[in-house]
């Protein structure tokens, strides 16, 4: 009996939490300041100008995915001066903690300064004086060596992916451009989904290795679940969608409204926009594929918000 009236508490607790969280309302996120890929070679468009009620959608996936997400609480890591520290430590560089407009920051005799934001202790920086030389490294030596930076760095916790190479930063001498800088991005995973907004971690690489580093850290409580739309719901949404845009490197003659999007592959995340008042992790569908008309094709990717909007408020 005892066994029994415990077992029945416990149910009581997780429904009255569970109650509790549908009872509540979040903060929407808004994505059309989100960056849409893993890199920067996309542009925004005007959806109007773009889609239009004659669009025909096309979804050639057989993806799947579940019916509820959990919510997942948001909070700041708090970076410590010991931490900092720690990363000063690992990073070689010597020097003592002191403040400059109100952020610890630790400054070398080579120009490499290492700080907390002073408004978010959970974003740091570490950065150096570069000179804009032409990278002789290819992707795979910048990543491998961003991996063995980032897998080694003190204060990180829980699971990451790396995106590779998502940033390039190249200088133009006359007739000429090669690249200065490169950008290695790793994105936090929560229930194996990235996740991206607010939470990130990029290592910067120039010709004679790491020149910036820019983090900042979260933590997350599971707190219960809710009602999810479905993939179906999501793909009804594409013509409507709450981010959209177009790869340019990947136009082939395409302008003027698309005739048909021709979805291709679709992906769940996780957005954080704590930094917006939005207080908990909300799922987003990613869908990409090709739009096309008469002219051409080019690679589309529409992000539709997967929370229903019961549960949000603007």
């Amino acid at each position: 009996m005892k066994k029994t009236a415990l077992f029945i508490t416990v149910l009581t607790a997780a429904s009255l939490l569970f109650s509790c969280a549908h009872n509540r309302e979040y903060k929407r996120i808004d994505l059309q300041g989100e960056a849409l890929g893993e890199s920067g070679d996309e542009i925004q468009l005007d959806v109007i100008g773009t889609i239009t009620p004659q669009t025909k959608v096309e979804n050639i996936t057989s993806d799947s995915y579940p019916d509820k997400m959990s919510i997942y609480e948001i909070s700041p890591r708090n970076i410590t001066n010991e931490e900092l520290k720690a990363v000063a430590d690992y990073m070689d560089m010597d020097g003592e903690i002191t403040e400059k407009n109100g952020a610890p920051i630790i400054e070398t005799a080579d120009g490499r300064r290492l700080y907390l934001f002073k408004n978010f202790k959970n974003y740091m920086f570490l950065g150096r004086t570069a000179d804009y030389v032409e990278m002789t490294q290819t992707d795979e030596e910048i990543e491998a060596q961003a991996k063995a930076i980032f897998n080694d760095l003190p204060i990180i916790e829980g699971e990451y992916e790396c995106l590779g190479v998502t940033y390039v930063t190249t200088v133009s001498d006359g007739d000429d451009s090669y690249i200065v800088r490169k950008t290695i991005s790793f994105r936090r995973l929560v229930d194996d989904l990235r996740v991206i907004g607010d939470d990130f971690c990029d290592l910067d690489f120039a010709a004679d290795g790491l020149c910036a580093l820019q983090l900042r850290l979260y933590d997350y409580e599971k707190t219960g679940e809710l009602d999810m739309l479905s993939l179906d719901d999501a793909v009804d949404k594409v013509k409507t969608p709450d981010a959209f845009g177009l790869y340019s490197d990947t136009n082939r003659n395409f302008s003027g409204a698309a005739d048909k999007l021709k979805i291709e592959r679709t992906k769940l995340l996780f957005v954080n926009q704590y930094s917006n008042g939005c207080e908990i992790l909300q799922p987003v569908f990613n869908l990409t594929g090709t739009a096309e008309n008469e002219g051409g094709s080019v690679e589309f990717a529409a992000r539709i918000i997967a929370i229903p909007e019961r549960y949000t408020h603007e």
